[in-house]
């Protein structure tokens, strides 16, 4: 990973906002402009230097990590402390943070210490929104143990087995097979319960004749991959193959118009219309996709209050659903890529509802 360019572009980006530094502190923007992925760390980017501070723990850790960067090491026994010493001798005074990454405690010291606190959060997100060589390479990984998890799991499951020991045999294989850890608690959904939008593996057991929903996804190197598929227990569902055709129809609805300088509400757009000309436009109630990467959900959101246009190297799901309460839901979700003339299709598992038998 090139985290020096990643500074670089972070400075360029406060001085064209007239921001004297930023202070970054969530996990993953933090990994994102060092590597460290340790739970005490704190990056203070000025226009021409960059600072880390952490604590005796980590300090080991810490060095080894950041021995080959310009960034200077501050191992600490007063953050506070540690954090005005260095602003006052600096002279920063307009600090960047993250709001939805600070503590009311900390901004609140923070500004005790007579700086001014500015928004920096849209100029990370737009930062981490365009992926380099790396990141995609990291993606991808992270997708082709998620598919291969999924894939050998789908080898074990019973009727009979109970949604959480479904769930766990697909994260013991994705770790298995590479993966730090599950992306996120994975989702198995059976029967009715898969017309929940964001439900979670529960210990309903899998019933014949009924179709499981699955989303899913894991870590490697930090990077996340996120996907949704169904299955069907015994048989094709007619009524909920229906839907997953509508959904399939949606989705390649939403991948024609994929192309830098598109509005990402256009992309949504395209995926909504289609479900709702089906007739089932209110049982579609999120957002279409959303950004991948260090976190499982970044910038930007395709969805109709979605902000921005989309850029070459943006990496995003494209997850179309419908939902039928009492009865059952199809998702179908797929990763891609913006290019410099459209997308690349990251993810490759089929689409297909497959049969498993009884």
């Amino acid at each position: 990973m090139n985290y020096r360019s990643r500074i670089r572009r972070l400075q360029a980006a406060l001085d064209r906002n007239r921001i004297d530094a930023a202070l970054i502190t969530s996990p993953a923007s933090v990994r994102y402009l060092c590597g460290y992925s340790g739970t005490e760390g704190t990056l203070l980017v000025s226009r021409r230097s960059a600072t880390f501070f952490t604590d005796f723990r980590y300090s080991e850790y810490a060095s080894a990590l950041l021995a080959n960067t310009r960034v200077k090491l501050v191992v600490f026994s007063d953050k506070l402390g540690s954090l005005e010493d260095a602003m006052k001798a600096s002279g920063l005074k307009r600090i960047g943070v993250e709001e939805e990454h600070l503590s009311l405690s900390l901004a609140r010291a923070l500004e005790g210490m007579g700086v001014e606190l500015v928004s920096a959060q849209s100029v990370m997100s737009e930062l981490r929104a365009i992926k380099d060589r790396d990141e995609v390479e990291a993606i991808s990984k992270a997708l082709r143990i998620a598919e291969r998890a999924f894939r050998d799991t789908l080898g074990k499951v019973k009727v009979g087995d109970p949604e959480l020991q479904v769930a766990a045999l697909l994260e013991y294989r994705m770790k298995s097979l590479g993966a730090e850890n599950p992306a996120f608690d994975s989702i198995v959904a059976s029967g009715a319960r898969s017309a929940l939008p964001h439900g979670v593996a529960s210990d309903k057991a899998i019933g014949c004749g009924e179709i499981v929903l699955f989303d899913f996804g894991c870590r490697y190197r930090g990077y996340c991959s996120d996907l949704t598929r169904i299955v069907y227990m015994g048989g094709v569902d007619g009524e909920m193959e229906a839907l997953r055709r509508i959904v399939l129809k949606a989705q390649r609805a939403a991948f024609e118009v994929i192309k830098p300088g598109v509005d990402v509400r256009t992309v949504d757009r395209a995926a909504r219309r289609v479900i709702e000309r089906a007739g089932f436009g209110d049982r579609f109630g999120h957002g279409l996709g959303h950004g991948l990467g260090l976190d499982v959900h970044e910038y930007p959101r395709i969805s109709p209050k979605g902000k921005g246009r989309l850029r070459r190297g943006m990496v995003f799901t494209v997850e179309p659903g419908i939902y039928i309460e009492g009865r059952g839901g199809v998702r179908i979700e797929d990763v891609v890529l913006v290019t410099s003339s459209g997308f690349r299709l990251l993810s490759r598992l089929r689409r297909g509802g497959e049969v498993l038998g009884c």
